[in-house]
């Protein structure tokens, strides 16, 4: 799901990520995603997706410590 929904890169897919992000906090296979998720991104030629999701996953991070 969060492959998916970072991939398409819409507004609300961010903003249900942010949620699936905060729900699943400790649960997530994150060398999974990024493996799934980075040719992805290569092939749409978005780099910003990496970012945006980092920036996400950071967020959580910080709200949730």
């Amino acid at each position: 799901m969060v492959v998916h929904k970072a991939f398409a890169n819409r507004i609300n897919d961010w903003a249900d990520l942010d949620r699936i992000l905060m729900r699943q906090r400790g649960k997530l296979n994150f060398e999974l995603i990024w493996r799934e998720l980075r040719p992805l991104i290569e092939l749409k030629a978005m780099p910003e997706i990496e970012d945006q999701l980092k920036k996400l996953i950071a967020k959580v991070d910080r709200i949730g410590s």
